[in-house]
């Protein structure tokens, strides 16, 4: 008898080891699935736009610059294109440095397009034609220090001033398109901070200027929307553990029944609420005109998987490669925590009370 509580104990011990460990891996799943996501949070509100040839017009864009000047324009878009071209070298003129970098022409701010965080300096402003921003990797290959603000550097024949230093690890300079007098932009970006029904604004846009129409849309509102919806799901898994083990508990008094069942509709009640308040916010895109409509969503997943394959098809750029790092990694890191936030349900169900029964 002795020989079966001691391994009764021992057996207690070792389940309780593993709920634990279980559930801190599934924390810092969870957390590194909040931490991803971060990354694609400031593009919730850009529609960007790709093309496989030249894209945008020099002039279309001037004119769009024009009309978003106009007192009237008050619910117009930020604007801003770009282009990349890799492999240019970028120079220290002083120390003669040099190092191969993904050179950015942006027509536009800067920050629109690459919104890391700044170690120095700042993106400096769409209208300034000497000031360029570049990656610390860069900073330090061609001055050895990050605090490089007002420091010179030579790019494609021109010599720009550094207005401010990313916080990115891969050699990158920004620039300013009109100082190197380019011409067309494969790269648009619609801005539409806190607005809804982007991909309509986008276009009306697009009808509204004569831009291509064979173009590829990035809808950062329905990624970031489906990158919300994944982090709540360690969140319902926890609901439904604790669902399930206050089902099972029998240890409560007939007096304590009452209050403990207050507590545990609140407890649940509330939980759900904050899930379905930050999980459920779907851009209005996603929301159909008519309930009725049930076949709304199949053509609205459909189109949502072949805009992921286009993106796919298309030349990849350094924030491409990050955003879809980023993305697979909050949606796996999400669901690897439900999954282990089960795991440890079902042990501690599994584990038998003090008196040895299941």
């Amino acid at each position: 008898m002795n020989s079966f509580k001691t391994w009764n104990r021992t057996g207690r011990a070792a389940r309780l080891k593993g709920v634990f460990l279980v559930a801190l891996l599934s924390a810092v799943l969870w957390g590194v699935s909040l931490w991803q996501g971060e990354k694609i949070e400031p593009y919730a509100g850009d529609i960007q736009i790709r093309y496989h040839g030249q894209g945008v017009s020099r002039q279309a864009l001037e004119q769009i610059k024009e009309a978003e000047l106009k007192p009237e324009a008050e619910n117009f878009p930020e604007t801003v294109a770009w282009n990349v071209e890799y492999y240019v070298e970028a120079k220290n003129p002083v120390l003669n440095f040099k190092q191969d970098v993904t050179c950015i022409m942006v027509r536009g701010e800067m920050d629109q397009i690459v919104k890391d965080r700044l170690v120095a300096g700042t993106y400096g402003f769409g209208d300034d034609e000497d000031g360029c921003v570049v990656s610390s990797k860069t900073a330090w290959e061609l001055f050895g220090s990050t605090d490089v603000t007002g420091s010179w550097i030579s790019v494609k024949g021109k010599r720009f001033v550094i207005r401010g230093v990313t916080a990115a690890s891969y050699p990158m300079v920004m620039l300013p398109a009109e100082r190197l007098e380019t011409e067309f932009f494969p790269n648009v970006s619609f801005s539409y901070s806190g607005q809804e029904g982007l991909e309509g604004q986008a276009e009306e846009m697009i009808m509204r200027f004569g831009l291509p129409g064979h173009e590829i849309r990035i809808n950062g509102s329905i990624y970031y929307a489906m990158i919300r919806f994944c982090r709540t799901l360690p969140g319902w898994a926890l609901l439904i553990c604790f669902w399930i083990l206050m089902r099972r508990a029998r240890r409560f008094r007939k007096s304590d029944m009452r209050l403990w069942k207050v507590f545990f509709f609140a407890v649940m009640a509330g939980g759900a609420a904050a899930l379905l308040w930050y999980g459920f916010r779907f851009p209005g895109e996603f929301i159909p005109s008519r309930w009725s409509n049930f076949s709304f969503y199949t053509e609205k997943f459909t189109q949502v998987k072949e805009n992921l394959f286009d993106i796919a098809m298309l030349p990849k750029t350094r924030w491409d490669v990050e955003m879809i790092r980023a993305f697979a990694a909050s949606v796996f890191c999400s669901a690897s925590a439900a999954a282990l936030i089960i795991i440890t349900g079902s042990l501690l169900l599994s584990m038998p009370d003090h008196t040895g029964q299941e």
